[in-house]
This record gives C-alpha cells, structure tokens and sequence, in this order.
C-alpha cells in the first residue's frame, strides 16, 4: 500500500524569503562553516553538515557531473555499502529525529566534518556555480593545516600568504578567520589580491 499524497494549496509568498535548493544547501554549510571556524556546537555543526551535503550531492547527482568527490560506491565493497551508509548516518540521523528510543545516549565527534565539508565544497565548485569566499577560506585553511593530507603545496597560494603559511596556522583558525575572510571576498569581488 502506497504513501497518499496530500495536495498542498497555494499559499501566499508574500513576506517570505525566495530559496533555492542550491541556497539552502549553501546557507546550511556557510553556517557550518562558521560553527567550525569558532568552536561552535557539534550537534548543529553535525546536522548543517549532512543536510548541506545531501542537498549539493542531489544536485552534484541531478546535474550528471560523475561521482562526487568521496563516493562511497568507489571505495567501499558492495556487500558492506548499507553497514557503512548506516554507520556514516548515526550522527545526522541521532540529530534529526528524535521518535525512536527517546533515551538513547549517542557519541557525537567534529573529527570528521572537515572531510564532509570538504567533499560538498568540491562537489559545489565542480558544479560551475563560482567560488565562495567562505568556501575558499576553509578549504586553504585545511591546505595550510593539513600540507600531508592535500596536494597544494606553498607555491600554489598568493606569495605573501605562502611567506607566512607556518605563522598563520600557529596563530590559530579564528584569527585566520577574522584576518582572511575580508581579503578573500574583496579578492572575490575582484577588488584585489591578498598583500
């Protein structure tokens, strides 16, 4: 027996904000984003996340732009795909829904969200949508931070902040933030490059 569908009646628009599926999934990792930069509360950082991440992906996916950055699909055995789904969705799922087992306790870890944030910046940018100053400070900063783990070496920033790339990370994400954000926007509106 199937779902019935319920019509909606039109409502009205007036005084409401016009949203894309592309704006949400934007607004929702920008916050995130922001969460990350400032130490801000796992469980909203966690939920903003996979939400983001599952609107990009739908679209990354609708668009036939290939597989997205990290597709599960490509690296994990197909007999062990749903175990694994289930287990990436604990946290999303625990922070959504709250009608089965009202007294479980769950485990909640920010140490893999830079990963999943990383994965829907590509997924975005690959989608020929333009960059984002947000998106553009978060992933140098995990490129300063993490020089093992990505591919771009000092040579591929802007010479000033390749010179002081040691003295940014040990100066801290929230005053990279508040430095760079600025320097990446006006370079963003075209008003110049990072000096």
């Amino acid at each position: 027996m199937g779902v019935k569908r319920v019509k909606i009646p039109t409502l009205p628009t007036e005084g409401k904000m016009p949203v894309t599926k592309l704006d949400v999934g934007i607004r929702q990792l920008e916050t995130a984003i922001r969460l990350w930069f400032f130490d801000g509360d796992p469980v909203s950082m966690c939920t903003l996340i996979h939400a983001s991440n599952d609107v990009i992906r739908g679209l990354f996916k609708h668009g036939k732009h290939g597989p997205p950055l990290l597709d599960e699909e490509l690296y994990v055995r197909p007999e062990r795909l749903d175990e694994y789904r289930a287990i990436v969705r604990l946290d999303p799922n625990f922070c959504k829904h709250g009608g089965k087992d009202p007294d479980e306790i769950h485990h909640i870890t920010v140490k893999n969200y830079p990963i999943k944030i990383i994965e829907t910046i590509v997924m975005h940018n690959k989608m020929g949508f333009g960059k984002r100053p947000l998106f553009e400070l978060f992933s140098n900063w995990m490129w300063f931070s993490m020089p093992e783990f990505f591919h771009k070496k000092p040579s591929d920033f802007d010479p000033h902040i390749a010179a002081n790339i040691e003295a940014v990370v040990r100066s801290g994400k929230q005053q990279y933030f508040n430095e760079f954000l600025p320097i990446f926007e006006r370079q963003m509106m075209g008003l110049g490059k990072a000096h």
